[in-house]
């Protein structure tokens, strides 16, 4: 039985967080599907090529019933076609966290490993 190395550096988990991304001065407003501190993976409705430039607005639970507000800078280095049947067209995008700086780095991870221990 061959077992799976992970090669990403940061944990990832699946948490819809409230997220928007303004490019030139267009805004997407959406949520992730997965987030890590270094990182987010989320569907938007309009092509954003790789090596995009996004400015980001992360929200997420501090878990005393209040949110955290983080923004920082990333750039987009995946997006594949999501065609829905109703004829539509979506992406799911990744994103790396290109300019973060370290605190919100720090709280944004903590949040992450709050909620793998949750799975655990």
């Amino acid at each position: 039985m061959s077992q799976v190395v992970e090669k990403r550096r940061h944990k990832r988990v699946n948490s819809r967080l409230p997220l928007k991304l303004r490019e030139g001065d267009f805004d997407l407003i959406t949520e992730t599907k997965n987030v890590s501190c270094s990182g987010a993976y989320c569907e938007v409705n309009r092509y954003l090529p790789p090596l995009t430039k996004v400015e980001i607005t992360l929200v997420f639970p501090t878990g005393q019933g209040e949110t955290e507000t983080i923004s920082c800078e990333g750039i987009v280095v995946r997006t594949d076609h999501m065609p829905y049947s109703n004829g539509t067209n979506h992406y799911c995008v990744a994103i790396y966290f290109s300019d973060i700086n370290k605190a919100d780095m720090s709280k944004l991870n903590y949040f992450v490993e709050s909620q793998v221990s949750h799975l655990n």
